[in-house]
């Protein structure tokens, strides 16, 4: 753990992270598929589906879910269910939103989310995060993973607006 505090004489804001040093030649993703699972996980190939439910065992861990129990459920938006990404309405603004799990440790172990959107399900935009950033839902973390949220654009380059919304993954 450590802490970095500046001091500029009037204030002293810190900020605390914690840097956790995996065995050489350990991925966090080798350290999440060796883990505790509701049943003993014994294809741990990142292409594998060894629950049979359609999502890969990247996918898993990308979203959070047990790839050992088939459950192609959808993510509970506060965070209390990993699952799929789903489209509901933002309670703030009354319109559509994507809300998506992601990994807290996404930066450090290589894996990128673009959120992608369409009006006809042929073509997809990545999603501006510059113009559009996702925000993550108060209380959505569980110390591993935490819930974004991200507006449906108003218009896509076409000038149509969004109807549809996926969330793509990409490993290293």
């Amino acid at each position: 753990t450590l802490q970095l505090t500046a001091d500029d004489g009037f204030n002293q804001p810190s900020q605390t992270i914690t840097v956790t040093v995996l065995e050489e030649g350990t991925s966090t993703y080798d350290t999440w598929s060796t883990g505790s699972f509701a049943n003993a996980v014994t294809d741990t190939a990142m292409t594998s589906d060894p629950d049979g439910d359609g999502r890969s065992n990247m996918m898993e861990f990308a979203f959070g879910t047990d790839p050992t129990l088939m459950d192609m459920g959808p993510l509970a938006i506060d965070g209390s269910r990993h699952g799929a990404p789903v489209a509901a309405v933002d309670t703030v603004s009354g319109g559509f939103a994507l809300y998506f799990m992601r990994r807290d440790d996404h930066a450090t172990s290589g894996i990128t989310y673009t959120a992608r959107f369409s009006d006809d399900l042929t073509s997809f935009e990545a999603n501006d995060d510059s113009a559009n950033p996702p925000e993550i839902v108060p209380g959505s973390s569980d110390g591993e993973y935490h819930v974004l949220k991200l507006p449906f654009p108003a218009s896509l380059s076409n000038g149509n607006p969004a109807r549809f919304g996926c969330v793509e993954v990409l490993a290293p």
